[in-house]
């Protein structure tokens, strides 16, 4: 909204002066004020149903003292807008301003309205479990439809990360395919070696760093020489702007970039999802317990309460950006993931980029369906359920058309009323001013307070609108909406959008819980944003989730609770002037430390240039008035204070009458009694909205007690006494230094309960004083809680390590006995009790699901591979062995991908594995923990050293293993031993210990028999710098994709596909020991694909079945 707008526009003085004007023709005569500028308003903060029942008692003090018929303005925040638009419901259905009076101050329960109010306290669940499984659905359909699409979205964001991550992917491997070489010497693998470390999205950062440093070359290095200084300042702005740009550019690539980083990692291993899924959920339920502290004034820990919206931000960003990589893990998981194919050996990027492209589709088909449809942000909300229970309560309890017995729980047509139909000023009520806040959280244009985030808007029916410092306008059709509308608006406390208290963290987390009673809406005027018209669903669920709010901008608003701009709902009446004021200030404040009130000063002053200063009274006045020191301390009875309006524009001052609920003497022994039981009483938190009656009933008493003086004679004395200045400043001092006034006249006493005349404080005797310690009893809980959690925590981890170390004791002292030469006489008896111990553990941890106590230790997995190793050519000697080795069931060892590169995130095509020999499935299965390939690692290079140096020249027969040498020399590689039972002929290793260096072999068997004789050749073959990647049945894989078995060699067979593998190839024979007319080295057919440093060896079973001695 702003002031060129077309629709129609009257002055303020125009619309309140004919509406106030409307109401006092239908007072009598004699009661109506001569004067427009002797105005009086009302003013009911908010505070949740506290307030409004507060308020309620309040009204009724004044109508009985026939003081409310003479209120010409009644303006409402939340909790007094619930009550107030009662009020206004009632007036419309009364004939006369004095049967409104009669109604409203009636004694005891005599009067339906109060009867009903009464009943239904409990207005959001009347009914009790009944109403609370239908509010609990009713939460979870609507947040099951916001998740919905805040999913769509998210969807949308990981295919686009996908789709990227594919195409960066596929331009890096089409350049290693097609590109030898790259200038500067580098080759396509350094490169690759290089980006693949990194998200592929972190590849683009270079550009905005370009960009950021030649904007600040652009500053620093600007002529200024002959340039006007207006001219420079715009460039060094614009050039500052661009730099700017630059870095949230930087920090927008970093945060995607790890999201998609982090989210392939969890997508590789999808049970990792639930626990993420369990994160946010755990996130999303300690920020829903802390979020009401947000909104107390006065905290028990006043060092937490400050930094309390601080802390659940940066919570809430994180549970943000938790919920982003749960939604792309997901899609990558099920869809990017494609990349490979389903036993990942090698790569698809059509088929991911199609898998991609189907929930890309989907999700773009539903948002450009439903874009549109803004409303369903309304109806996820919830609003409606808060706004239909709030119609029944309270505007129900003016609804004369409900029989006698009516429930709350049905909905009647007459509850609620258009706005544009509202209009309790024509039978003599007050004017209803209903106040909520436009939230702003960014500029687009005009001015914007940072600290403010939000404008006040009042509203009054038949239908006008104004935003402070704004004048009144009238509705566009189609926009007013309902009373009950309005009033739940004006109470929307928990929202996304909370005026001066709005964080984005705040926001997602109310969002994602579904925590939203805020309401957008449509002005009528129009936007020429693209966003606003294509999709404004989308639009205003993505400024929900990050607090991102035009304001008045905008021609969709979101609005939310008055009291996120001002609480006590007395600034519309200083705008309007008002001779007399009184406020309810009903603000959740047990420590009375008036923030309400201070931002209602602040505000007047700045905004209106309206100086408000509190007096205090004369001294010999009734102790019901006192300064605001006095209506905070425990030793003052004080309940009410007086201050001076000084209006820029009037001549006379205004008076401004707080009315602070605290106990005070005289109340009924109840309330007291209530006291006792509810130490935060009368200030209990904003968040209980569930009152019985007991509590009711204080409220509601305590309200009458302090307004029962307030008549109009009264107000009117206390009027001519300010304006008179027969009250003092309340800071001020007199000539004798006491604050007090005794030679001026004040206004006549409150009138007292003589039982309790002569009592200085608050409460009597009997009834205890809060302590500081149950003050204090909310930091203690949180401290208590959290150390007990901590100390929890760290005697589980404790139990966990004490656990594992019990259970993994008894496999160290037994392996302890293990001999460290061949030459020890016991060594079957040490293996034996090895194995017979390896297997009690590991079925113990499996009984109680710990495997992974096991499978995580190195020195557990060494034991495991050394035990079986020597358990393999021992089982026909030892019953154990032949357990372990035949009925033990080996943990598999975790699938990789011989095509992924960097844990698995960046993909490519790897040569060797696009060979027919490698296009087989589920060979990565075979490999378990028990396989010796890590133990061969650690001393293949000193076993293949020493074997060079203790071979002779020519070769011998040898009646022993070939690698006793190794053994002498202090290493003991268990498998090269194992693997020979049979005299063996040792030929001379080649002269380059190294000569496999860069090549891999890949060994294809023809039946499981055998495998563990060929085993032994991976070993030697990896100490000459070969990799070796697991041994292939190929008849098994033949079997499986329905073919027929390769017909096997004669003799071992080595193929080689380059020349520069040549060398490695005729060396293979010779280090596994073999002489050269027992295998043949052969170079692979010109029919076939060739691949850089590629060899195989078809092994036939007769050979593997032998093993290798001949």
């Amino acid at each position: 909204m702003t002031n060129t707008e077309t629709s129609t526009t009257k002055s303020q003085p125009d619309v309140l002066d004919r509406l106030i004007e409307d109401r006092r023709k239908a007072l009598p005569e004699d009661d109506r004020p001569l004067d427009q500028e002797q105005r009086w308003g009302l003013a009911l903060s908010g505070g949740g149903i506290r307030s409004s029942i507060f308020c309620y008692g309040l009204i009724s003090a004044l109508a009985k003292a026939e003081a409310f018929s003479r209120f010409d303005l009644m303006s409402t925040v939340s909790g007094g807008g619930y009550i107030g638009s009662m009020v206004g419901r009632l007036a419309q259905s009364k004939p006369s301003a004095e049967a409104l009076q009669d109604e409203l101050g009636a004694h005891g329960a005599t009067s339906h309205h109060r009867s009903w109010l009464r009943a239904n306290s409990r207005y959001l669940t009347p009914r009790g479990s009944q109403d609370r499984l239908f509010g609990v659905v009713t939460f979870l359909r609507n947040l099951a439809g916001v998740h919905l699409e805040l999913g769509f979205l998210a969807v949308l964001l990981a295919c686009a990360l996908g789709f990227i991550d594919i195409l960066v992917w596929y331009g890096m491997d089409q350049l290693i395919k097609t590109n030898p070489s790259l200038p500067f010497g580098f080759t396509p693998m350094q490169l690759w070696d290089w980006v693949s470390k990194w998200p592929t999205l972190w590849l683009a950062l270079p550009a905005p760093i370009l960009w950021a440093i030649g904007a600040a070359t652009c500053y620093w290095y600007m002529p200024t020489r002959g340039r006007d200084h207006v001219e420079v300042d715009n460039a060094s702005h614009k050039v500052t702007r661009q730099l700017a740009l630059a870095v949230q550019t930087s920090i927008a690539l970093v945060l995607l970039g790890s999201v998609d980083w982090v989210a392939w990692r969890l997508a590789k291993q999808p049970a990792h999802l639930f626990a993420l899924g369990a994160l946010f959920t755990s996130i999303l339920s300690v920020l829903r317990l802390a979020l009401p502290m947000l909104q107390q004034n006065g905290s028990s820990s006043e060092f937490l309460r400050q930094r309390l919206p601080g802390l659940l931000d940066l919570a809430g960003r994180f549970g943000l950006l938790v919920l982003a990589i749960f939604w792309t893990s997901l899609v990558h998981a099920f869809a990017t993931l494609r990349v490979w194919d389903s036993d990942w050996n090698r790569v698809d990027f059509v088929g991911a980029a199609w898998a991609l492209t189907v929930p890309a589709i989907i999700s773009l088909g539903w948002i450009s369906l439903s874009g549109r449809n803004l409303e369903f942000l309304n109806r996820s909300s919830l609003h409606n359920f808060y706004r239909s229970r709030l119609s029944r309560a309270y505007l129900g309890a003016a609804n004369l058309q409900r029989k006698q017995g009516s429930k709350v729980t049905q909905v009647h047509d007459n509850d609620d009323v258009p706005l544009k139909d509202y209009k309790p000023h024509v039978n003599g009520g007050p004017v209803h001013i209903i106040n909520v806040c436009i939230n702003q959280t960014y500029q687009r244009e005009g001015l914007y307070n940072i600290d403010r985030q939000g404008d006040l808007m009042s509203l009054v029916g038949p239908g006008y609108y104004k935003v402070q410092g704004q004048q009144w306008r009238q509705f566009k059709a189609g926009t007013l909406s309902t009373l009950g509308t309005w009033m739940a608006v004006s109470g929307a406390a928990a929202a996304p959008g909370m005026g001066s208290l709005t964080r984005p963290g705040i926001a997602s987390v109310l969002t994602t819980l579904g925590v939203r009673l805020g309401y957008w809406w449509r002005t009528g005027n129009k936007d020429p944003q693209w966003s606003s018209i294509l999709v404004p669903k989308y639009k205003g669920l993505y400024s929900e989730l990050l607090a991102k709010f035009a304001g008045t901008a905008s021609n969709t608003q979101y609005l939310s609770d008055g009291g996120h701009s001002e609480n006590t709902a007395a600034y519309p009446l200083l705008e309007a002037r008002c001779e007399l004021i009184v406020m309810a200030d009903c603000g959740a404040d047990p420590s009375y430390k008036f923030q309400d009130l201070e931002n209602l000063i602040r505000r007047a002053r700045i905004d209106m240039n309206v100086d408000i200063r509190f007096i205090k009274p004369p001294q010999g006045s009734d102790a019901l008035f006192g300064s605001l020191d006095d209506l905070a301390s425990p030793s003052k009875t004080a309940c009410l204070a007086l201050a001076r309006i000084n209006y820029p524009d009037k001549n006379l001052p205004g008076v401004l009458v707080l009315v602070k609920p605290n106990l005070t003497p005289g109340l009924p022994e109840d309330i007291y009694n209530y006291s006792r039981d509810y130490e935060d009483f009368p200030q209990e938190s904003t968040a209980d909205q569930f009152f019985d009656e007991a509590q009711w009933e204080s409220y509601f008493s305590l309200g009458c007690h302090l307004g029962r003086g307030l008549d109009e004679n009264r107000l009117r004395s206390l009027i001519a006494a300010v304006q008179s200045n027969g009250w003092v400043d309340a800071r001020a001092k007199t000539s004798s230094g006491d604050t007090s006034a005794a030679n001026v006249t004040g206004a006549p006493a409150m009138p007292a309960d003589s039982e309790t005349t002569d009592e200085k404080s608050r409460r009597p005797l009997r009834i205890p004083v809060k302590s500081a310690t149950a003050a204090g009893l909310g930091l203690g809980v949180i401290v208590s809680s959290a150390s007990g959690l901590w100390v929890a925590f760290e005697n589980a981890q404790g139990d966990s390590s004490a656990g594992s170390d019990q259970v993994l004791k008894p496999l160290y002292d037994t392996y302890g006995t293990l001999p460290v030469s061949m030459n020890d006489g016991q060594l079957n008896d040490s293996v034996g009790r090895m194995a017979a111990q390896l297997l009690t553990t590991w079925q113990t941890l499996r009984a109680h699901d710990q495997q992974d106590l096991f499978l995580n230790n190195p020195e557990a997995l060494d034991m495991l591979r050394m035990t079986y190793g020597l358990c393999a050519r021992m089982s026909d000697k030892l019953a154990v062995c032949n357990t372990l080795i035949k009925s033990f069931q080996c943990p598999p060892k975790p699938t990789a991908s011989r095509v992924t590169q960097n844990d698995g995130y960046w993909a490519r095509e790897e040569p060797a594995a696009m060979t027919r020999m490698n296009e087989r499935k589920n060979e990565r299965k075979t490999e378990t923990y028990c396989d010796t390939d890590e133990l061969d690692n650690e001393n293949q290079q000193v076993a293949a050293t020493t074997l060079k140096q203790k071979t002779p020249d020519r070769p011998f027969m040898v009646m022993s293993a070939p690698v006793s040498s190794a053994i002498a020399a202090g290493v003991w590689p268990w498998t090269y031993f194992l693997s020979f039972d049979q005299p063996v002929a040792v030929y001379p290793a080649t002269e380059n210990i190294l000569v496999c260096k860069g090549i891999t072999v890949f060994i294809q068997i023809y039946s499981p028999d055998g495998r563990d004789n060929v085993r032994a050749l991976r070993s030697l073959w990896r100490a000459a710098g070969a990799s070796v990647p697991p041994i292939e049945d190929v008849s098994d894989t033949a079997r499986r994709q329905g073919r027929s078995a390769p017909t096997p060699y004669g003799k071992p067979t080595v193929i080689y596909h380059r020349d520069d593998a040549e060398a490695c190839a005729y060396a293979l024979p010779v280090l596994a020991l073999q002489s050269e007319s027992s295998w043949n080295v052969v170079q692979l057919n010109e029919r076939f694909e060739k691949f850089p440093g590629t060899v195989e060896v078809w092994v036939p079973p007769t050979a593997a079945a032998e093993g290798f001695s001949q």
